[in-house]
């Protein structure tokens, strides 16, 4: 029953999560060549202008290989981490569905960090214009889209940038930068969404704390929050990655939610899970509920895969045994969401007072823009023709979960 019922309820979860393939409202154009920067508490740094912030290449960075599922296949003899086995789960070469769930998080996830990304970039194309403590508004008519954006830089608060960026007068986000230097930049960045004629009636909020090589050279952390809502049902989560090129990558998250069931009935279920991923092994560890009708499905699991996210058994590496350097403690697993929703800031932006002004730019900054693509299409985790469910039945009380709010990988440092 476990199974079944977490694979429909994901169906609409993910129904909800692909709100964020929103159509970009922004157009773009131009680069500002300024690399004038204002010094920020300590040693970090905040350039003055948007372009030479690198805030399009901070939030595109690339998880490791082996987060897509796209790593190294774990063998007896070769490999960053040996196993000590051939795989006891190996000869039918299915994958794991639980490695495949969290795959499908993190690219979700991300996928609305890079849209935001590939937005930003438009305003760094046409930056010249947008200066320091100025509203600007400017209009914009390609391919049959039509409309407005504006941009506010707001540097008036000492050790703090805000940015602010409106779609036909309707605000879109908020940056509160600490650093923003060239492509490392450290803030808080929140999108909001609201679009009440759409099918779906797609109304939800992100909010991303991030940290692009600003804490450490080539190490990422996001702490993404999003509350969701469409006709299919809501949700309130929490997705958190720390990883760097070739580090072990961890990744925990935890969902509150309602779904309607093709059925009509209500299912309310909530998921919490940790993972810890390196270039040929992985392991995560899940505690679910799922409640349809007064009937409750609950429980806990942990999983084993590769790099390419294969079957593998407990049995098959030290590494992922209490004391290895991938076991998950469930401690690493977020507590639910307890909150309903995300506030924006009391002095967030109007959208008014603005001067219109012109875009500049190139069409190579532009073509820059347009390669930063989102990939919505997802690995079908419920084909059994290619996953299996694999994990161990594993007993974690609400109390092993994580205390407080903070979340860390005890290895990253």
């Amino acid at each position: 029953m476990r199974r079944n019922q977490r694979s429909r309820s994901d169906q609409h979860k993910v129904q909800v999560l692909l709100a964020g393939a929103a159509l970009t409202l922004i157009s773009c154009s131009g680069k500002s060549s300024s690399s004038d920067a204002a010094a920020t508490s300590g040693q970090l740094i905040i350039a003055t202008d948007i372009a030479d912030m690198g805030l399009s290449k901070a939030l595109s960075t690339e998880v490791p290989a082996a987060v897509k599922g796209q790593g190294e296949e774990a063998l007896p003899t070769a490999g960053t981490i040996l196993i000590s086995t051939p795989g006891l789960r190996r000869a039918d070469r299915q994958r794991a569905i639980e490695g495949c769930e969290i795959r499908r998080s993190v690219k979700n996830g991300l996928n609305l960090i890079r849209e935001m990304a590939q937005e930003i970039c438009y305003i760094e194309a046409g930056s010249q214009v947008f200066k320091p403590n100025g509203k600007f508004r400017a209009s914009f008519d390609e391919d049959g889209w039509q409309g407005t954006y504006s941009v506010w830089i707001d540097d008036t608060v000492q050790n703090r940038r805000r940015i602010s960026f409106c779609a036909n007068d309707k605000l879109r986000y908020i940056f509160d930068l600490e650093a923003a230097n060239a492509g490392t930049a450290k803030g808080v960045v929140t999108r909001i969404h609201t679009d009440p004629d759409a099918a779906e009636g797609e109304t939800w909020t992100v909010q991303a704390a991030f940290d692009s090589g600003v804490s450490r050279t080539g190490r990422t952390k996001l702490d993404i929050r999003g509350a969701y809502e469409t006709a299919y049902g809501n949700s309130r989560e929490r997705l958190f990655i720390d990883y760097e090129e070739k580090g072990i990558a961890f990744v925990a998250e935890s969902k509150v939610g309602e779904s309607e069931l093709d059925d009509g009935l209500i299912e309310n279920w909530t998921t919490q899970s940790a993972a810890l991923i390196a270039h040929n092994l992985g392991t995560v560890i899940n505690k679910y509920s799922s409640t349809v009708d007064a009937s409750t499905d609950a429980g806990a699991y942990r999983a084993y895969f590769d790099g390419k996210g294969y079957v593998l058994a407990a049995a098959d590496s030290e590494a992922w045994q209490p004391g290895g350097p991938i076991y998950v403690e469930p401690k690493m697993m977020p507590r639910l969401p307890d909150w309903n929703g995300i506030d924006l800031p009391s002095d967030a932006w109007d959208c008014t007072g603005t001067t219109e002004v012109t875009p500049e730019g190139s069409a190579a900054d532009y073509a820059q823009c347009d390669a930063l693509q989102v990939d919505w299409e997802e690995e079908d985790c419920e084909d059994e023709s290619l996953y299996t469910y694999s994990g161990d039945p594993e007993t974690v009380g609400d109390d092993e979960v994580a205390s407080g709010d903070k979340l860390e990988y005890p290895g990253a440092d």
